[in-house]
């Protein structure tokens, strides 16, 4: 009923859930097959072995001529088990990118390679330990490299002026920059007697001709040079003027105050009609400026009020039913008696919370 290699099986006659099994000698034809089957897979399994080194050696072989490396470096690695061989080529692309010209001869990484191999062959199977002799070797290399190369260039720009406030410093071979406020900065502030106060000008890191751009006040960092509306406070929008081709005028939504010059932080105050606070684009503070008369003063204006006159930001509206009433945008606040003074009022109608 079965044949399994050289045994036979029969139903027991007695027992039909029973089965007897026997030793018997194969026919020739079918041992002659089974031979070969035998010898099939035997040449099988060492062509596949025979694939698997090929394709191991491939990968060395791409990896050494991607870095020009030389023969002893990539027998090392060939005899190397397969995974750990594949793992040490991926962490030294990841380090090495497409190739280090400071860390090799003309290209040749051979010796970066080979001082790689003799830490890395005692920690081979372990992925974390070979990342961190990789970083030692390449990563930190290249660190020290560029912290050089910066000290260097430093060194033959010492006598070249600084922006006020600041002071070059030097600890052992580094090279750094502090501001009279306790900012310390690795990257040198530039001069430049255009830029808006607050700002400070640094060169960018390995890109020469480069800046970024940082506030100290708001800690905002930009690589556009700052421009007056780029800290222009919360709650404000600058906005184009309709009437005037190329003005602009800041809004500040809120309130619904308008005004000219550059706002401040915080809240608006409540001044006189046409005065308004104005943030000095140099030196900081701010001043007043009045848009009808173009006076300026450091003093904040004081409203002169007349016997009958509306105090600033108070408005004088009429409601749907015909009647006067007084309302303060700023205060969102709304009544029938008049602000200054306050004469009786008819308390009998209801106000108006909002102008029509």
């Amino acid at each position: 009923v079965f044949l399994h290699e050289r045994m036979l099986g029969f139903w027991d006659p007695a027992d039909a859930s029973r089965v007897v099994c026997a030793v018997s000698v194969l026919p020739k034809e079918l041992q002659s097959c089974l031979d070969k089957l035998s010898k099939d897979t035997e040449a099988m399994r060492s062509l596949n072995f025979h694939r698997q080194a090929l394709r191991k050696q491939d990968k060395v072989e791409m990896f050494c001529q991607a870095y020009t490396i030389g023969p002893f470096e990539k027998q090392v690695l060939q005899r190397w088990p397969e995974q750990d061989a594949v793992t040490f080529m991926c962490s030294f692309r990841r380090h090495a990118q497409k190739g280090q010209p400071t860390l090799s001869m003309d290209g040749d990484h051979s010796f970066l390679v080979a001082d790689i191999l003799r830490d890395a062959e005692a920690v081979v199977g372990d992925a974390d330990a070979l990342e961190q002799v990789m970083d030692r070797h390449i990563t930190q290399r290249l660190r020290h490299q560029k912290q050089s190369t910066m000290n260097s260039r430093e060194a033959a720009r010492v006598d070249e002026p600084l922006p006020s406030g600041w002071r070059r410093m030097q600890s052992g071979s580094t090279v750094f920059y502090m501001h009279e406020s306790g900012l310390r900065e690795d990257r040198r502030p530039v001069l430049d007697a255009a830029l808006l106060d607050g700002w400070i000008k640094l060169e960018r890191s390995g890109r020469p001709g480069e800046f970024i751009y940082y506030h100290m006040q708001q800690r905002k960092t930009q690589f556009n040079r700052p421009k007056e509306d780029d800290l222009l406070p919360a709650g404000w929008i600058k906005m184009t003027s309709r009437n005037e081709a190329g003005k602009f005028y800041y809004f500040h939504k809120a309130t619904g105050l308008v005004q000219i010059g550059l706002p401040c932080h915080g809240v608006p105050e409540d001044l006189p009609p046409f005065w308004e606070k104005v943030a000095k684009s140099k030196g900081g503070g701010f001043y007043y400026f009045n848009r009808e008369t173009r006076e300026t003063t450091y003093n904040r204006p004081v409203s002169e009020l007349t016997p009958g006159s509306l105090p600033p930001g108070w408005q004088e509206v009429m409601s749907s039913k015909g009647k006067k009433y007084y309302w303060n945008a700023a205060l969102k606040k709304s009544q029938f008696e008049h602000p200054n003074p306050a004469p009786d009022g008819d308390d009998d109608d209801e106000v108006p919370l909002m102008p029509p």
